[in-house]
């Protein structure tokens, strides 16, 4: 019996291997797709399952990905990591209703959009972006921590839907372009926030006479 174990777990490693030997060679010289099989041996290759809906997380990060698609069977994630790739939009993901945790740090997003069936979702970072609006979190009703550092903010009207946004607890602003002292009031209407971060922000009080 010992014996037998053994060969089929030999034997299922050599199928892995090869699969992700064929993975390398359909995207030597080409861009990296998000498609079933690739987001397979990725959950493979974290000690995931082959079985898309049994995933509870998908490390997606650094794979050089430009859309953001191939999602649908796996509905059932709880945390997907998409740093670090090519991203410019955000898409294809109203498939993700159980999402906990999305992290789209450090891509070319420019616009906070399609985000409205992830109703569950408690942990958004979009930190070192081009975005220059905060928009489009209102269905986001169990958000709690919200990182938009280093994007393209400047102007209170960037970031005054913060108000709208009440479960917000936790939020990162660092390293953006916001100067008007105005911007406080925005603050002080967000009722439960608890940890605010405005790292590397100057703001600029004009002088009188």
């Amino acid at each position: 019996m010992f014996s037998t174990n053994n060969e089929e777990i030999d034997f299922l490693e050599r199928l892995r291997k090869r699969d992700r030997e064929k993975l390398k060679l359909k995207q030597k010289g080409h861009l990296p797709v998000m498609d079933r099989e690739t987001l397979v041996q990725l959950c493979v290759d974290n000690d995931g399952y082959e079985t898309p809906d049994l995933n509870d997380n998908l490390f997606a990060h650094f794979k050089g990905f430009q859309k953001i698609e191939g999602l649908e069977p796996f509905f059932n994630l709880k945390a997907l990591w998409l740093e670090s790739n090519g991203l410019s939009v955000i898409e294809n993901v109203d498939c993700l209703v159980h999402l906990r945790c999305l992290y789209l740090n450090k891509n070319r997003i420019e616009r906070m959009e399609n985000l409205h069936a992830l109703t569950a979702l408690t942990t958004l970072d979009l930190s070192e972006n081009a975005i220059h609006t905060i928009e489009g979190l209102g269905a986001l009703t169990q958000l709690t921590s919200l990182n938009i550092s280093k994007n393209e903010l400047e102007h209170v009207a960037d970031i005054e839907a913060l108000k709208n946004y009440k479960s917000i607890t936790n939020l990162d602003l660092s390293h953006n372009k916001l100067r008007d002292p105005s911007i406080l009031h925005v603050f002080e209407a967000m009722t439960n926030l608890k940890a605010l971060r405005l790292t590397g922000i100057v703001l600029f009080y004009p002088k009188f006479g």
